[in-house]
């Protein structure tokens, strides 16, 4: 019997502890939703009979609803990772909550910066009721048969109890250390920790999970494709960051990632499979002395709703 399998991660649950445990590797985003399911039909089939069949991965993930902060990862997000087959990701702005300090000498009560900023003790994801939500309705749709929850969050306890008393089942992913309550009310859990391997980048590449082209790149080639994507966001971020843009011969003959053909022309035929396809665009820059250039950046996508 196959058993249809529904991810739900949590964003930056995921990635900040990425951060800490992966030594400074980047997540191979492309394998992440085939190597969680691998995990979780071992579980399975220790236990019962039966394969997976994987419907979808959801990303939920928050960005700051101010002006031009996080905008890059707003687009990476909407521009590459949602691309990726089976992937569909959810993007909510927080909400800030403003909040006063009261002075235990004098008792005045604090609202502002001396630069008259308002002071903010945190901000409000709506990341958490995203995921409930949906967990729940697609269970009450009949739309899984067995979630993989990617989080250590405990309180999604409640809903993987009410989701489990329906008879169906949840299977947590989560990081050593962590979620220890979260973990033990889910019929069956396993470490992120122990996938750390098989998703970083570098050593995808040496498995073949990231390939680089030899003569003309291949269209079907969709993880050197995410690749390039990838390292072209990155690039944007790090130059916008000193006011300037992606040129065109710079990304093709000096950017340096170990993620991307080797500068020059394999490097050159990979971006004209992403520029044929739609996904990047050549736009013309003005420089300080009025000479126009080349640069590149991701096209946006029309049928992305960028609205949270």
């Amino acid at each position: 019997m196959s058993r249809r399998v529904r991810v739900f991660l949590d964003y930056w649950n995921f990635q900040l502890n990425w951060n800490q445990r992966a030594q400074g590797k980047r997540c191979d985003w492309t394998p992440l939703a085939r190597v969680l399911v691998s995990s979780c039909s071992q579980l399975v089939r220790a236990a019962t009979e039966g394969s997976l069949e994987f419907l979808e991965m959801r990303v939920y993930a928050s960005v700051s609803p101010l002006a031009g902060e996080e905008e890059g990862l707003k687009r990476w997000l909407d521009q590459v990772v949602s691309r990726l087959p089976g992937y569909r990701v959810e993007i909510r702005e927080r909400q800030q909550k403003n909040v006063a300090f009261r002075c235990r000498s004098c008792a005045a009560e604090l609202d502002r910066c001396s630069c008259g900023a308002p002071l903010a003790r945190s901000l409000e994801k709506g990341v958490d009721a995203a995921i409930v939500t949906d967990l729940l309705g697609l269970a009450w749709e009949g739309a899984y048969d067995l979630a993989i929850l990617v989080s250590s969050d405990a309180d999604f306890v409640p809903a993987v109890e009410h989701v489990q008393r329906k008879g169906l089942q949840v299977v947590n992913a989560c990081w050593k250390g962590q979620g220890h309550n979260l973990a033990k009310v889910c019929w069956a859990s396993f470490y992120l920790d122990e996938l750390i391997q098989d998703l970083a980048q570098d050593t995808a590449r040496e498995r073949g999970g990231v390939q680089e082209p030899r003569g003309e790149a291949q269209p079907a080639d969709e993880r050197a494709i995410c690749s390039l994507l990838h390292e072209l966001w990155r690039a944007e971020q790090t130059l916008a960051k000193r006011g300037g843009y992606v040129g065109l011969s710079y990304f093709v003959n000096r950017w340096v990632s170990p993620d991307l053909p080797p500068p020059g022309e394999a490097r050159k035929e990979l971006l004209s499979v992403a520029l044929r396809r739609g996904l990047v665009e050549l736009v013309e820059v003005a420089e300080a002395d009025g000479k126009l250039v080349k640069a590149l950046r991701i096209k946006p996508d029309p049928s992305v709703n960028n609205e949270s």
